[in-house]
């Protein structure tokens, strides 16, 4: 009976150590495609990071209220809708200033990850539309809207 001792603390040794992986941490990838937008300024010929006072941000397509007079923010990551073919903003860099809106029309497509995480939603640019009050201009520094959380937008004061 003694001889079997070691032979079953190394069986339970074995099978501790491999049924103890986590299933929900097998995917270490990104599995959601966002909007990353920067606001920017020109100030003495040269591009600069500009915070608004007071960023009000509402996705109007969606209806969600993004940010609530937020001061300190530079910049954004927001969804675009799975449901349409174009996600519309409206911004307002403080209380006082009027909102603008900007239209980010887009294609979409699934990508596929890897067995563990399977596949995501990523999307194309096409072409953006804005208002002038505050916005000056929008430029697209890359149109894959995917997992990788790189610059697509600069949006310009």
């Amino acid at each position: 009976m003694r001889k079997y001792i070691p032979f079953a603390s190394l069986m339970v040794a074995c099978a501790a150590f491999t049924s103890c992986t986590d299933q929900y941490t097998i995917c270490n990838q990104a599995k959601i495609s966002n909007l990353n937008s920067s606001f920017r300024t020109i100030s003495n010929n040269t591009d600069v990071s500009f915070t608004p006072a007071a960023l009000t941000m509402r996705d109007i397509t969606s209806g969600n209220l993004l940010f609530d007079q937020r001061a300190g923010i530079s910049s954004v990551s927001s969804n675009l809708s799975l449901s349409t073919d174009s996600t519309s903003f409206s911004l307002q860099v403080a209380p006082a200033m009027p909102t603008d809106t900007f239209t980010v029309y887009y294609s979409k497509s699934r990508q596929f990850l890897s067995l563990e995480c399977g596949e995501i939603d990523v999307f194309t640019i096409n072409r953006i539309s804005n208002t002038t009050h505050k916005i000056d201009s929008i430029k697209l520094v890359d149109a894959a809207v995917n997992n990788n959380y790189l610059p697509n937008l600069r949006i310009y004061f």
